[in-house]
C-alpha cells in the first residue's frame, strides 16, 4: 500500500502558454497533487483558472532555474514537475515509485529515449530528464546553490538548471520509461534544444558540475576545429515567409488558425535542431546564417493578407511566432 504523500506541482511557462490549461486539467485529477504553482518566465500575464492554482509572474525570462524558485513556494516537500509541451500521462506510476524510494529523483523517459537511457550517466552521477514528469524533495533543490555561490546566477544556470540540479545531487536516479502525450511546440522556435549553442552549453554546464563535485563526471565531445566550419542557411522569418507563399497561391485575403502557423514552426524547429545536434555529435563547428527570400516583396503588410489578423496575432500572444506577424 503507497503512503498518500502529497505533491506540490511546479511548472514552468515561457512561450507555451496555449497548453498550461489543458495540463493544470490533467494534474488536478491527480489525487496526490493538492497545489499547483506556475513559474511564468513570459512578460504577457498568464491566466489559468483551477482550485489552489497560482502563478508566479517572473520579472524577466530565468529559463528552466524559474523551475526550482518556484518550488521554494510549495508548501508541501514533495515537489512534481514537467514541460509545458507534454501530458503526463504515467504520472501516477511516477509518484508511486518515488513513494517506495524517496532517496533520488523519480523521473520519466519516453520509449526512444529510455532504450538509450545510458547516454544520461556521468560516472556516479546521471541527467534526470525533468520534461516527462519527475519526482524529487524540496529540500534537493539547495544543491543549486554550490553553482551560485562559485558562477553566480549567470545565463548557463537559467538555460541548463535541469542539467545541473540532478547532477550535483551526484547520485543515480530512477528511470522509468512512461508514455506520454505530446503537445504543440515540443519542437517550436522557442525550445531551448534548437538553440545553436544548447549541447555546448550543456557540456559547460557538466564541467563546472565537475568543478564542484570535485571529479570529473563530463563528457568531452571531440574537438570541432578538426573540421570545417559548416554553414546552415536560414530563412530569417519562416512564418511571414508561409503566410506570403500561402496568400499568393490563394490569390485573395486568407484566413490561418493559430494551430497551422504553430505546427509549421515545430517543422522547422525540428529541422533545424535535429541538424544542429547531428553537427555537434560528429565534432563539426557550424554557422547560422540568415536570409531574406528575394521574392518576398519588403512591403507586403500582413494585416491586408489575412483575414483574422488581429485575432490570429491575439492568439499568438507570448509565443516566438509573434513578433514575427508583421
Amino acid at each position: 500500500m503507497v503512503s498518500q504523500i502529497k505533491a506540490s506541482a511546479c511548472l514552468l511557462s515561457w512561450q507555451r502558454p496555449y497548453n498550461m490549461q489543458r495540463i493544470v486539467d490533467h494534474l488536478r485529477t491527480m489525487p496526490f497533487i493538492d497545489e499547483i504553482i506556475i513559474w511564468n518566465n513570459n512578460p504577457v500575464s498568464l491566466s489559468v483558472s483551477g482550485h489552489n492554482v497560482r502563478v508566479i509572474q517572473s520579472k524577466c525570462n530565468i529559463g528552466g532555474y524559474g523551475r526550482y524558485l518556484c518550488a521554494q513556494h510549495a508548501i508541501n516537500e514533495v515537489i512534481y514537475t514537467q514541460d509545458d509541451d507534454w501530458i503526463a500521462t504515467d504520472i501516477k506510476k511516477l509518484y508511486e515509485s518515488f513513494c517506495s524510494d524517496s532517496s533520488k529523483i523519480t523521473h520519466g523517459l519516453i520509449a526512444k529515449h529510455f532504450e538509450t537511457k545510458e547516454k544520461f550517466d556521468r560516472g556516479s552521477a546521471q541527467v534526470a530528464y525533468m520534461g516527462y514528469g519527475a519526482f524529487f524533495k524540496k529540500e534537493w533543490i539547495k544543491v543549486l546553490e554550490s553553482y551560485v555561490n562559485k558562477f553566480g546566477e549567470d545565463n548557463l544556470l537559467y538555460k541548463h538548471a535541469d542539467w545541473m540540479f540532478p547532477l550535483l545531487r551526484d547520485q543515480r536516479h530512477d528511470t522509468l520509461c512512461v508514455e506520454a502525450e505530446q503537445l504543440l511546440g515540443k519542437n517550436g522556435l522557442e525550445a531551448l534544444w534548437i538553440d545553436s549553442e544548447f549541447w555546448s552549453d550543456a557540456q559547460e554546464a557538466e564541467r563546472r558540475v565537475s568543478k564542484i563535485l570535485g571529479k570529473v563526471i563530463h563528457r568531452e565531445k571531440p574537438e570541432t576545429n578538426l573540421k570545417p566550419i559548416k554553414i546552415l542557411r536560414m530563412q530569417k522569418n519562416p512564418i511571414r515567409k508561409y503566410i506570403l507563399d500561402k496568400s499568393e497561391k490563394a490569390g485573395i485575403p486568407i484566413i490561418i488558425e493559430p494551430e497551422e502557423l504553430l505546427k509549421y514552426a515545430e517543422k522547422i524547429g525540428g529541422q533545424i535542431g535535429k541538424t544542429q545536434k547531428k553537427l555537434y555529435d560528429s565534432g563539426q563547428g557550424f554557422k547560422k546564417v540568415y536570409y531574406e527570400d528575394e521574392e518576398t516583396p519588403d512591403n507586403a503588410c500582413l494585416s491586408d493578407i489575412v483575414e483574422n489578423f488581429n485575432e490570429l496575432k491575439n492568439s499568438l500572444r507570448g509565443t516566438a511566432i509573434e513578433p514575427m506577424l508583421v
